[in-house]
């Protein structure tokens, strides 16, 4: 499930997924299929929704090989978990 602010600016994880979605030529069925999700949620989503299934944004990331903290959080990661000691 996915929640949708009002009156809010656009999140990162909402632009970089629709940004994502623009430039390679995603449709919402498509994005959907490789999140294992309904479309009315990534079309939630493309309109603000903030995703609440982590796992699901995982696996997009994963089959379009991006980072996950940049397009969830606008940011490139600081720091890997191999890095801690």
């Amino acid at each position: 499930m996915a929640r949708t602010p009002k009156n809010r600016a656009p999140s990162a994880f909402t632009k970089s997924l629709n940004r994502v979605m623009r430039e390679r030529q995603l449709t919402l069925k498509m994005v959907a299929e490789m999140m294992e999700i309904p479309i009315s949620t990534v079309a939630d989503f493309t309109h603000g929704s903030t995703p609440t299934n982590l796992e699901a944004v995982g696996r997009l990331c994963q089959k379009l090989g991006l980072d996950f903290e940049e397009f969830v959080l606008g940011r490139k990661a600081s720091s890997s978990i191999a890095d801690i000691p």
